[in-house]
C-alpha cells in the first residue's frame, strides 16, 4: 500500500461528499491507496454518506469512535496507528485534493525519500493559504527556516509512516489550540528530508466561515499551551546551538504575527479580568522563551506587546486597544 488518506469526521455530512469525490478521481489506481474515515460520534448523516460510498470504494475504511473526543487530533492519532500506506496524507473533512494529488506526492517522496512532503494550497471561499515556500518552485530538502516553512504548520501534508513510528509522533490531545503547529514542528525538527512541490494544486483549503475551532474561544492557560511544547521541543532537540536560537526566532515572529494572541489582548469582547489573565499567562510565556539574545531577532513591531506583558500593564494594553 502506498499512500493513507486520513480523513477525521466530525458532522461533515453536508461537505465531505466533495472530499471522498476528489479521492475517487484520483490518478492513482484505488489498489494503490486507502482512504480512512474516522467518525467522532457525528450527530448529522456523516456516517451515512461514509457508508454509501464505501459502496463504491473498494479502499474506503470507517472507524467508527464510540465517544467523541473533542477535536481532529485523537481521530489523527487513530489512523496514524491503522494506517497500512508507506505515506500517511492528513486530509479536513471539508477539503479536498487536486485528481494527481496522491501519485505526485508519492512519486516525490519516493525519489527524495521524504520525510514530509507536501504541495501547493489553493484556497477556496476567500481561505487563506501560506504562498510564500512555494515561490521558488520545486524544493527537493526544504529549509525550515531559510524556505519559511514556519508559516506552514498545518497538518495538510503527507508524512512517512515509518518516521512517525520510529519516533512515536502523535497529537497531543491536552492540546486544544496548536495542537497541529506542535506535531509538525515536531516533524520538522527531526526530518532529514522535507520536500515542496509547486508545480500543480495539490491541496484546496475550504472556507465554510466561523465553523473553525481555532476561531472560538478558550482561556490563556489552554492557548499557550501547544506554544510552551513547541519551544521546548526545539530547546530539547539535537539542533545545533545556533540553529535552535533561528528556528525559535523564526518561529516567535510567526507566533507574534499569525496566532491570535494579539487579538485577544486587544479584543474589545474581552473582559478586563480576562484580559489580566491573558497578560499574566503571555508574561509567563516571554520570561520562559525570550531571553535577551532571542529578543534582538524579534521584529521591533512586535516589542510594545511584549513589554506591555511583561510589565503586567492593564493600561496601557487597554489605552492599545481603543
Amino acid at each position: 500500500m502506498k499512500v493513507t488518506v486520513a480523513i477525521p469526521v466530525y458532522n461533515a455530512a453536508n461537505y465531505i461528499k466533495a472530499t471522498l469525490d476528489s479521492l475517487m478521481k484520483q490518478t492513482m489506481n484505488l489498489r494503490e491507496f486507502e482512504v480512512i474515515c474516522i467518525n467522532d460520534c457525528s450527530t448529522d448523516k456523516s456516517k451515512e454518506v461514509i457508508e454509501l460510498f464505501k459502496t463504491r470504494m473498494a479502499n474506503l475504511v470507517l472507524i467508527d469512535r464510540e465517544t467523541n473526543s473533542g477535536g481532529p487530533m485523537v481521530p489523527r492519532n487513530d489512523a496514524i496507528r491503522a494506517a497500512r500506506g508507506e505515506y500517511l496524507l492528513f486530509l479536513d473533512n471539508d477539503d479536498f485534493l487536486g485528481e494527481e494529488a496522491l501519485e505526485r506526492l508519492y512519486n516525490a517522496a519516493q525519489e527524495n525519500r521524504s520525510d514530509v512532503i507536501y504541495g501547493k494550497y489553493i484556497g477556496v471561499n476567500g481561505r487563506n493559504v501560506p504562498q510564500s515556500m512555494f515561490k521558488r518552485g520545486n524544493i527537493a530538502n526544504a529549509d525550515v527556516i531559510r524556505d519559511n516553512l514556519v508559516y506552514s504548520l498545518a497538518p495538510h501534508k503527507m508524512f512517512n509512516v515509518s518516521f512517525l513510528r520510529k519516533h512515536q509522533f502523535l497529537f497531543n490531545p491536552q492540546a486544544v489550540v496548536g495542537e497541529d503547529q506542535l506535531f509538525v514542528m515536531q516533524c520538522y525538527v527531526e526530518a532529514k528530508v522535507i520536500t515542496i512541490l509547486a508545480d500543480y494544486d495539490y491541496y484546496f483549503v475550504v472556507s465554510r466561515g466561523n465553523e473553525n475551532l481555532s476561531l472560538k474561544y478558550f482561556p490563556a492557560k489552554k492557548f499557550f499551551y501547544s506554544f510552551h511544547q513547541l519551544i521546548k521541543y526545539i530547546d530539547e532537540s539535537n539542533l545545533n546551538h545556533l540553529y535552535k536560537r533561528d528556528l525559535k526566532i523564526a518561529y516567535l515572529n510567526r507566533f507574534f504575527h499569525a496566532s491570535r494572541l494579539r487579538r485577544q489582548l486587544l479584543s474589545k469582547k474581552r473582559t478586563r479580568e480576562q484580559k489580566r489573565a491573558w497578560l499574566a499567562e503571555t508574561k509567563k510565556f516571554i520570561d520562559l522563551h525570550i531571553n535577551d539574545e532571542i529578543m534582538q531577532g524579534i521584529q521591533p513591531r512586535f516589542h510594545p506587546i511584549i513589554r506591555i506583558a511583561k510589565k503586567q500593564d492593564l493600561k496601557k494594553l487597554l489605552k492599545l486597544a481603543r
